[in-house]
C-alpha cells in the first residue's frame, strides 16, 4: 500500500513538471486577426517602410524605392494618390522617417528636423521646421491637438536614447522624457582619428493608451503607466526570464552580451493593452494582454513573424493592424482587424 501511494505521488510530482514545462516552452493559442486585404503582389507598391490608417477606412504608405507617401482608399484601393513629393523645397520631403494619419490630416516627419502636415488628397497644409535637431524618429500617436513622436539623442556623443516628444502646430516639440538604448558601441581608429560604430540592438516602448503614456526600457519585465502631467498610474512587473535574442541578432550578432528588453512595443488594442514581448516560437513574438489597470490577462502567439524588432514593422490604430514586411519577407502591406474580444 505504501509503495502505491509513493507511486501515485512520484507520477503526480511528474505530472506537473511536465505540466509547468508545456506553459515555460509556449504552448499558446495563437492570436486571431482577421485579414482585411492584402497589397503584398501589386506590382505598383514596393517596399513600404510606413503605413497609417486613419478613418474612413483610407491608408497611407511610405514606399522606399520611390520615396514618396501614396494613400488609398479601401473602397476603390485601385487608386493611389500621391501626398506630396520628394526634394528640399517647400513642402517637400527629402529624409522622411514616419507618416500618421489622423483626423484628416497626414503628418510627415522629416529627418531634416520638419514636420509637413498634408490633407487627405494631398493638399500641403502646414511645413513647420524645427530649432530642435530632430533626427530618424517615429510617430507615437496623436491626442487632442497634441502629435507625439520619439527621436533618438546621443548622450555624450556615442550613447543613445530614445526622446518622447509632443509637438503641437505652430510650437516647438516640447521634449516628455527620455529612456536608454540597448546598444553595441565599438571603438575604432583609422589614420589617427577615433571613430565609433553603433548597432542597435533594443529599443525603449512608448505607448498612448487612453489619454496616457505607457512605457517600458528595462532588462526585465516591466510595464509603467503615467498620464502626460507626469503622475504615476500604475506599475507592473512579471516574473519572467532574460529575454531572448530576437531571431535576426541570432544570426548576425552572436557574441553580443548585451540584454535584450523583454518588451518589444506595445499597443492600445481596442479595450486592453497588447504587449508583444521578445519570446519566440518558430520566430513568432509572444503577445501579453493587460487589462487598462494593469492587470495581467493572458498569453498568445502572435502570429506573423517579427525577424527584427527595431524595424517596427506593425502599426496598430483603432481596430486595425497593419503589417509592412520592410522588403526581406516581401513588399507592400498587409491590412488586418482585430479581434472583437482580446
Amino acid at each position: 500500500m505504501r509503495r502505491t501511494l509513493i507511486a501515485i505521488a512520484a507520477l503526480a510530482i511528474a505530472l506537473a513538471s511536465c505540466k509547468r514545462e508545456a506553459q515555460k516552452t509556449g504552448k499558446l493559442e495563437t492570436f486571431k486577426l482577421e485579414k482585411v486585404a492584402d497589397f503584398t503582389s501589386r506590382e505598383d507598391i514596393g517596399v513600404v517602410l510606413e503605413a497609417t490608417i486613419s478613418p474612413p477606412e483610407r491608408i497611407f504608405f511610405f514606399e522606399a524605392g520611390r520615396g514618396l507617401i501614396f494613400g488609398l482608399s479601401l473602397s476603390s484601393p485601385e487608386k493611389m494618390v500621391q501626398i506630396g513629393k520628394k526634394g528640399e523645397g517647400p513642402g517637400e520631403y527629402a529624409g522622411l522617417s514616419s507618416i500618421y494619419a489622423a483626423d484628416g490630416k497626414i503628418y510627415a516627419l522629416d529627418s531634416k528636423s520638419k514636420i509637413l502636415v498634408y490633407s487627405y488628397e494631398g493638399k500641403l497644409l502646414q511645413e513647420q521646421k524645427f530649432k530642435t535637431d530632430i533626427g530618424w524618429g517615429k510617430f507615437v500617436g496623436k491626442m487632442g491637438e497634441a502629435v507625439f513622436f520619439h527621436s533618438i539623442y546621443f548622450k555624450d556623443t556615442v550613447n543613445p536614447y530614445l526622446v518622447l516628444y509632443e509637438w503641437k502646430e505652430g510650437e516647438e516639440p516640447e521634449k516628455i522624457m527620455e529612456l536608454p538604448v540597448v546598444a553595441e558601441i565599438k571603438k575604432r581608429e583609422a589614420k589617427g582619428k577615433v571613430m565609433f560604430q553603433i548597432f542597435f540592438l533594443s529599443f525603449p516602448t512608448y505607448a498612448l493608451v487612453n489619454g496616457n503614456l505607457l512605457y517600458s526600457a528595462s532588462p526585465s519585465y516591466s510595464l509603467h503607466l503615467r498620464s502626460l502631467d507626469g503622475n504615476t498610474i500604475w506599475e507592473v512587473s512579471l516574473k519572467a526570464p532574460p529575454a531572448e535574442v530576437p531571431p535576426f541578432f541570432r544570426k548576425v550578432w552572436k557574441k553580443s552580451r548585451k540584454k535584450f528588453y523583454p518588451v518589444i512595443t506595445a499597443f492600445q488594442c481596442r479595450k486592453r493593452i497588447c504587449v508583444l514581448s521578445n519570446y519566440y516560437k518558430d520566430d513568432k513574438p509572444r503577445l501579453d494582454v493587460f487589462s487598462m489597470q494593469g492587470k495581467f490577462l493572458r498569453s498568445y502567439l502572435f502570429p506573423i513573424k517579427i525577424e527584427r524588432p527595431v524595424t517596427y514593422p506593425i502599426r496598430v490604430q483603432g481596430e486595425y493592424l497593419l503589417y509592412f514586411p520592410n522588403g526581406k519577407e516581401g513588399t507592400g502591406f498587409v491590412l488586418y482587424r482585430l479581434p472583437e474580444d482580446i
